[in-house]
């Protein structure tokens, strides 16, 4: 059981690598009419794919010696002749190597590329250590303007004349005469409504009461038999008229003769002569002079050490082939497909179309599709297949994985 399966590994491995010698033997004979940034575009084009074609067929190569190694353990194995329990185990073992772990079922798996993985990391070089530097600080002077004295303040005692002002003043030559009269007081009717009976309900026989203009809340018949209705009675009001002082009495003085003034004028002190101090200022000169401020001295200066952030990069991984969920007809749509196409146009990756720049959005999974794929996944180090789009370049895209 296990032999026809390394026939046919080794039937694909060497199939994959006649493609890439063909590949790379294609790419050697292209015509050369093309001159310029064209021909240098398609000879760096030529030597990337020639490059990948080299990795892939060595990883190929190392795929191929670990089947052989494991046919001829096989062989041994047959050799032996063991029993039905040691033919089981090495056979399930050499199985599961040539089929995806922890398969699920409705997904594609398919061995692809896997890329070698590098980290990068920075690190700190010394450039140059740390030292001293003895620096001069030299004296600080400084120009002030200084107030020289020429000559003393002294002290004047002025005069302050008496101020006088000239004003006008009414002199009363001749009073007024006035003339005293009596005004009566002034009254006004006012008529005021009283209230004679309140508002109240009474019983009355029917021949007592108008029954169309009185207002009837009950009746009963009466002891004698008549009938009674309890009636509302109006509220009963008293009109009066009575006078009010409008205007109480009063005394008017009447001016019969007004008085006489005549206006004089006369000198009156507003402020009385006094003494007072001048203060004569002293008087200054302002000069220029310059003074020390700090002397000179001499100083130590801490010259940090100097470091460079060098980046440096180690492989963590080697290049490789491994099984990874794919893209396939059972679980993808062309809604899905065309999703992806969309995501692609956004990379750049897509060379197709009139101008090399576009994927057809047509929900078929096509040549430019998947090149475009490969593109954007070795751009971004991902797992990447010749005929399938895995599902890390699928996430990596921002499309759904929801099949």
């Amino acid at each position: 059981m296990f032999m026809p399966g390394i026939a046919k590994m080794r039937s694909a491995l060497a199939a994959s690598i006649v493609v890439a010698s063909v590949a790379l033997a294609g790419c050697a004979d292209m015509p050369r009419g093309d001159s310029g940034a064209e021909a240098r575009e398609r000879a760096a084009e030529i030597e990337l794919q020639r490059a990948e074609l080299a990795r892939e067929k060595e990883a190929l190569e190392r795929e191929r010696a670990q089947f052989e190694v494991e046919r001829q353990a096989a062989a041994e194995r047959d050799d032996a002749q063991p029993g039905a329990e040691d033919i089981e185990a090495p056979a399930a073992t050499a199985a599961s190597s040539y089929r995806p772990r922890d398969a699920q079922p409705g997904e594609c798996y398919a061995r692809v590329f896997i890329p070698a993985l590098y980290e990068t990391t920075n690190e700190r070089v010394l450039v140059k250590e740390e030292s001293q530097r003895i620096e001069i600080v030299p004296a600080r002077y400084e120009t002030v303007e200084e107030q020289v004295e020429i000559k003393p303040a002294t002290i004047r005692l002025e005069v302050v004349p008496a101020v006088y002002e000239t004003v006008e003043e009414q002199v009363l030559v001749k009073p007024a005469v006035t003339e005293t009269r009596e005004v009566p007081a002034v009254f006004d009717t006012v008529t005021e409504t009283k209230l004679v009976a309140p508002q109240r309900t009474e019983w009355k026989f029917v021949s007592d009461i108008d029954t169309s203009g009185s207002n009837v809340l009950d009746t009963r018949v009466g002891s004698s038999g008549e009938l009674m209705c309890l009636v509302e009675l109006p509220a009963e009001y008293e009109t009066i008229e009575r006078q009010v002082v409008k205007e109480p009495a009063r005394t008017i003085t009447d001016v019969v003769e007004p008085a006489e003034y005549r206006t004089v004028e006369k000198t009156v002190l507003v402020t009385p002569a006094t003494t007072r101090e001048v203060v004569i200022p002293a008087e200054y000169r302002t000069v220029s002079v310059t003074r020390l401020v700090q002397e000179a001295q001499e100083r130590r200066v801490d010259v940090p050490a100097e470091y460079e952030t060098v980046m440096s990069s180690r492989k963590i991984s080697d290049e490789d082939f491994d099984w990874r969920s794919v893209l396939c007809e059972v679980n993808m749509t062309r809604e899905h497909v065309s999703a992806i196409q969309t995501a692609l146009n956004e990379t750049g990756c897509c060379q197709c179309g009139s101008g090399r720049n576009a994927c057809a959005v047509d929900g078929i999974m096509g040549p430019c599709t998947l090149q475009a794929a490969q593109c954007f996944a070795k751009r971004e180090e991902l797992p990447w297949g010749r005929n399938f789009i895995t599902l890390d370049v699928i996430e990596k895209l921002g499309v759904p994985l929801e099949f």
